[in-house]
């Protein structure tokens, strides 16, 4: 199976006499329908290589390859369409327009990039249907509670039907409750509708319930593993 991440030797660095490096020589994948969880300290690289697997960045070294293609061989345009095609983007803050409702601050995406169909209209709909949002349709974001906003980015999200959602701390600005409701939100949304899903946070409890845990330190990866692998490990050495 083709990953839809695949990165080789990736390195990005900043500065021109003195450089500072950010990452360094990492090689990382996320397979099709993966959840993963990136943790690290401030500065560890997360954020770093969130932006070079969004294409919103390029890599001083290396190579990363989105859903088959290596990204340097695009140009600007190039990069756009991969990402209106390939990828959603979940921020910290919503950024929702306060002049459109729920159902047209979560067709955006579809709007920007082409007429919309009727099949389009009743996917974004569903989705709002599926977090609890379907009685909002013609709400504004001010009406909103800031979980209820947070869902609406979701479904933005997800309107072009990516293979791949990027998460930054998408549970940072919400309470404890909220946060949790939204984290298992978006594995639902993973188990249900087989997108790949990579979030970055700083909460080890949410990261916990992730399927793969990706710890950054000083640029590098420095673990990687499968949350079930490190429980059944344990649950062992507890019986032994």
């Amino acid at each position: 199976m083709t990953p839809i991440v695949e990165a080789v030797e990736l390195s990005k660095s900043y500065g021109d006499e003195i450089k500072t490096w950010a990452l360094r020589g990492v090689d990382f994948r996320i397979d099709q329908g993966e959840f993963i969880a990136i943790v690290g300290a401030s500065g560890s690289g997360k954020s770093t290589l969130l932006n070079l697997v969004g294409a919103l960045d390029r890599p001083s070294a290396g190579a990363i390859y989105i859903d088959g293609t290596e990204t340097s061989t695009l140009d600007d345009s190039g990069l756009a369409r991969l990402r209106g095609d390939t990828i959603g983007f979940v921020f910290q803050f919503h950024y929702l327009l306060a002049e459109f409702n729920v159902l047209e601050n979560a067709m955006m995406p579809l709007w920007i990039r082409r007429r919309v169909s009727k099949d389009d209209r009743k996917w974004v709909k569903e989705l709002l249907d599926r977090v609890g949002l379907g009685g909002k349709f013609k709400s504004k974001p001010a009406e909103l509670s800031g979980g209820q906003q947070q869902r609406v980015a979701i479904v933005r999200a997800l309107a072009n039907r990516p293979k791949l959602i990027l998460a930054d701390e998408p549970t940072g600005n919400l309470d404890s409750q909220n946060g949790a409701l939204v984290f298992e939100l978006l594995t639902e949304l993973n188990r249900e509708l087989g997108i790949a899903f990579m979030l970055v946070t700083h909460d080890d409890r949410l990261a916990c319930k992730a399927q793969r845990i990706v710890a950054m330190e000083d640029g590098n990866i420095a673990a990687d593993y499968k949350v079930d692998q490190v429980e059944a490990a344990s649950h062992s050495a507890l019986a032994g």
